[in-house]
C-alpha cells in the first residue's frame, strides 16, 4: 500500500512539473526580413524566416495598412533546421503605406509578423564621382542615392587591368546609407597606381541594386634614358684616307 501512494505521489509531480515548463517548440521565439523593405505596385518581395519546428508547415497571410488580409498560396515548409523562404507579388492595386506578412506554423502554433512598406514610387539610385578625373595621390569622392535608409552597404573598384580593390576590409562593419537613403565614400589613388579608366561600384545589401561610375587615373608616360650631343652645330669634317 505504502508502495502504491509513492508511485501516485511519484506520478502526480511529474505531472505537475510538465504542466510548468513551456513547451518544447516555443523555447525559441520566431524571426524573420523582408528585402527590399520598400516596393512599389508589381515587384516581388522576398522574406526569411527562422526558428520554427523543422519540417511544420508554415501558413502564410499579408495584411494591408487598412487590416484587410489576405492568404498568400500556397504554404511552405520549414526546412530541417526550421528555416523558411517565399516571396509574394505586390499586387497593382496595393495601398500604399505598411504592409505585414504573418507566418504560422502549424505544429508549433508560433506567429511571426515581417513588416514591409509599399510606396508609390521608389526613388531612382544615382552615383557621381568628383572628381571625375585625376592623377596619383587624387582623393575620388563618392556618392550614390536611392537606398534604404541605413542600408548595409558594399563597394569595391576595378582598375584598367581588371584587377577589383576591395574598399572593406574583410571583417570589418559593413558602412551604411545615411537616413535619405545617400551613401558616401572615397579612395585616394595610391602613388603607384597605373594610368586608366577606372569603374567604382556599390551595391545595397538589402535591395541589392547595384550602381556603377567610371573615372580617369592619369599617369605621365615615363621618359627614356636623356641625350645630347655637343656641340649642336659645326663644320663638314674632312676624312683622311
Amino acid at each position: 500500500m505504502l508502495r502504491r501512494y509513492r508511485l501516485l505521489a511519484l506520478l502526480l509531480f511529474s505531472a505537475l512539473l510538465s504542466a510548468t515548463l513551456p513547451p518544447t517548440s516555443v523555447l525559441f521565439a520566431a524571426s524573420g526580413s523582408a528585402s527590399p523593405m520598400q516596393a512599389q505596385p508589381g515587384m516581388r518581395v522576398h522574406f526569411d524566416a527562422s526558428g520554427f519546428t523543422p519540417g511544420e508547415r508554415i501558413d502564410l497571410w499579408v495584411t494591408a495598412p487598412s487590416a484587410a488580409s489576405e492568404p498568400r498560396y500556397p504554404s511552405v515548409n520549414a526546412d530541417s533546421v526550421g528555416n523558411a523562404v517565399w516571396s509574394w507579388d505586390v499586387t497593382a492595386n496595393a495601398e500604399p503605406g505598411r504592409w505585414t506578412m504573418s507566418a504560422r506554423g502549424s505544429v508549433s502554433d508560433q506567429t511571426l509578423g515581417i513588416p514591409f512598406e509599399v510606396v508609390n514610387s521608389v526613388a531612382a539610385a544615382t552615383i557621381s564621382v568628383t572628381p571625375e578625373r585625376g592623377g596619383r595621390g587624387t582623393l575620388f569622392q563618392f556618392s550614390a542615392s536611392g537606398f534604404n535608409a541605413n542600408e548595409p552597404m558594399d563597394a569595391w573598384i576595378t582598375g584598367p587591368d581588371g584587377v577589383g580593390i576591395d574598399l572593406q576590409k574583410p571583417g570589418d562593419q559593413k558602412p551604411t546609407a545615411d537616413e535619405q537613403g545617400v551613401y558616401r565614400w572615397s579612395w585616394t589613388a595610391p602613388g603607384d597606381a597605373i594610368g586608366g579608366t577606372y569603374s567604382v561600384h556599390t551595391r545595397g545589401v538589402q535591395n541589392r541594386k547595384q550602381y556603377n561610375a567610371n573615372f580617369v587615373v592619369d599617369v605621365p608616360p615615363e621618359l627614356g634614358p636623356a641625350s645630347s650631343v655637343s656641340p649642336a652645330e659645326g663644320r663638314p669634317a674632312r676624312c683622311s684616307p
